[in-house]
C-alpha cells in the first residue's frame, strides 16, 4: 500500500512534537494554534530592538528505512518592524533533482488582527538555482512570496526535504546553530532513526544536554534551548572547528574509511574505462625525474583542457572518464584531477584523487565523516598526509565539487543559516606509507 506523502509529513510532524520546555502555541504541530492565541502570545514576548524576533527554529532529520534521510524545518516569527517585512517577505528551498526530490513548502501568515494569509501553492515558482558562465547545472530551487505580511504579522514557515546518500553510509552532515543575529525564543534540534543502530556522529558545542526518546522502534535524540539574545557576529580569523556561537553538528555518515573506499571506487572506474598510456608516454618523453613528470603531466593538462563544470545528475559528484575530458577539452576540478591521476598512474607514479572543502566557512571536521560537505577536489602523489591550499571558488555548495582542478602532492584519500567565516583547508587522512614525499602541483581556477 502507498502512503501519501501529505499522510508521512503529518505523522512525521507529530512524531517530532514532543517539547521539553513549557508549551507556547509555536510549539503545537505546524498551523494548528489558534491564529488570535499565536498572536497574542507573540506579543508577550519582548523583542528589543530588532526587525525580527524567531519564536521557534525548529529542523528534525530523520534517517528513513531506505537510508534516505528526511529533513524538516519549521520556523516561527513574529515581524516587529516594515525593516522586517523586507528581510522577510519570501520564502525559498533548492535542491538537486537526482539527490533529491523536489522540496515541499507550506506557510501561513496570521495578520495583528489573527487574519490567516495562507501561501497559495500555484505561487510557488520553480526555476535554475544559479547562473554561472563556466557552470552548468540542473540545480532548482523553489521561491514563494509570502502573502499579507506586516509589521505585527506572525508568519509560519515549514519546508520538508527528502534526499539520498551519495554513496552507501556517506549519510548527510548537518549543523544547528543556537543562536543568531536576531533574538530567538525556542530552538530545537531532533535527530531520528531506528531504535536499535541509530548513532549519529555529534560534536555538541552548544552545552546543551540531549534527552533521548524511544517509541516504535525509533530512537529520537533531542537538542533543545530557551531564550538566546541576538550575536553581533563580528569575530573573524576563527579556528576551523569554531564558530562564533553555540552550535550542534552532526552526521549519519558511517566511518571516513568507508566514505574514501566508496568514492574511490568511483574514480577508479572512470580511470579504468580510460586508456591514456599513449598521452602520458608522448606528455613525459625524455623526463626521469618525479618532478619534472608531475610537472609535464600537469602542464599537458592544463593546456588542453579549460574549466567547465556540467553538473548534471550524478555529474555533480562522479568525475568524466579522463579520454572524454580531453575529447571535450573541458571539465571541472573532479574530472581535472581525475585525468591527471589517471597520466600519474600511467606514468608509473602512485596518485589518487583528494577530496576537501576549500572556502572561508566552517570546515570539515575530522569527528563527524559525510560527503556534503566537500565542494573541491585536488590530487595528490606519493603517500605522505599533506595539506595543500587550493586554488577555488570560495563559498560553493558544498554538495558538488566545483572549482578549477588542483593537483597537489600528497595522497588523497551540504544547512541553515550562513555563518561566519573560518579557516577550510581539509583533506582526508591518508594512511601512513614509505613513499617518497609528496610533490605539490596546481592547476588554477579561471579568474573570476
Amino acid at each position: 500500500m502507498t502512503v501519501p506523502r501529505r499522510a508521512l509529513l503529518g505523522a512525521l510532524l507529530a512524531l517530532f512534537a514532543f517539547p521539553l520546555l513549557a508549551a507556547d502555541p509555536w510549539d503545537a504541530p505546524p498551523f494548528s494554534a489558534d491564529p488570535k492565541a499565536l498572536v497574542a502570545a507573540a506579543n508577550a514576548v519582548s523583542a528589543g530592538k530588532a526587525d525580527l524576533l524567531l519564536l521557534l527554529d525548529e529542523s528534525a532529520h530523520s534517517v528513513e528505512a531506505d537510508g534516505r534521510i528526511r529533513t524538516r524545518s519549521h520556523l516561527v516569527y513574529r515581524v516587529v518592524t516594515a525593516k522586517g517585512v523586507e528581510m522577510l517577505d519570501s520564502t525559498s528551498a533548492s535542491w538537486q533533482p537526482w539527490y533529491d526530490e523536489r522540496p515541499e513548502i507550506r506557510a501561513r501568515v496570521v495578520g495583528a488582527d489573527g487574519s490567516v494569509h495562507t501561501l497559495d501553492p500555484k505561487a510557488v515558482t520553480e526555476a535554475s538555482a544559479e547562473y554561472e558562465r563556466s557552470i552548468f547545472s540542473d540545480d532548482r530551487i523553489l521561491h514563494a512570496p509570502l502573502p499579507g505580511v506586516a509589521a505585527g504579522s506572525v508568519v509560519e514557515i515549514v519546508t520538508e526535504e527528502l534526499g539520498k546518500s551519495v554513496i552507501p553510509g556517506a549519510g548527510q552532515s548537518s549543523i544547528f546553530s543556537f543562536a543568531s543575529s536576531i533574538p530567538e525564543e525556542r530552538m530545537r534540534l531532533t535527530l531520528e532513526g531506528p531504535a536499535g543502530s541509530f548513532a549519529p556522529h555529534i560534536v555538541n558545542k552548544a552545552g546543551i544536554e540531549p534527552r533521548t526518546v524511544e517509541k516504535e522502534g525509533r530512537r529520537q535524540i533531542i537538542f533543545e534551548r530557551g531564550h538566546a539574545d541576538a550575536i553581533d557576529f563580528d569575530e573573524d580569523h576563527l579556528a576551523s572547528d569554531e564558530l562564533p556561537y553555540p552550535y550542534v553538528a552532526f552526521s549519519t555518515g558511517t566511518t571516513w574509511a568507508d566514505l574514501a573506499r566508496g568514492y574511490a571506487e568511483i574514480v577508479d572506474r572512470q580511470i579504468a574505462a580510460a586508456d591514456v598510456r599513449e598521452i602520458a608516454a608522448a606528455a613525459t618523453r625524455g623526463a626521469t625525474k618525479r618532478e619534472e613528470i608531475v610537472d609535464r603531466l600537469l602542464a599537458h593538462v592544463e593546456a588542453n583542457v579549460h574549466y567547465a563544470g556540467v553538473e548534471v545528475g550524478d555529474g555533480s559528484i562522479v568525475p568524466r572518464v579522463p579520454t572524454g575530458v580531453l575529447k571535450n577539452k573541458y571539465g571541472d576540478c573532479k574530472d581535472k584531477a581525475t585525468l591527471l591521476v589517471a597520466l600519474l598512474r600511467a606514468a608509473g607514479l602512485p596518485a589518487h584523487v583528494a577530496l576537501l572543502f576549500a572556502g572561508h566557512n566552517f570546515d570539515v571536521l575530522n569527528e563527524l565523516p559525510a560527503m556534503n560537505r566537500f565542494n573541491h577536489a585536488i590530487v595528490v602523489v606519493g603517500g605522505e598526509r599533506r595539506r595543500a591550499s587550493s586554488r577555488s571558488r570560495p563559498g560553493r555548495p558544498a554538495k558538488r565539487h566545483r572549482c578549477a582542478a588542483t593537483a597537489p602532492r600528497a595522497r588523497p584519500t551540504s544547512t541553515r543559516r550562513g555563518w561566519r567565516s573560518t579557516r577550510s583547508r581539509t583533506t582526508w587522512p591518508a594512511p601512513s606509507t614509505s613513499s617518497p614525499s609528496p610533490i605539490r602541483a596546481t592547476c588554477r581556477s579561471p579568474s573570476r
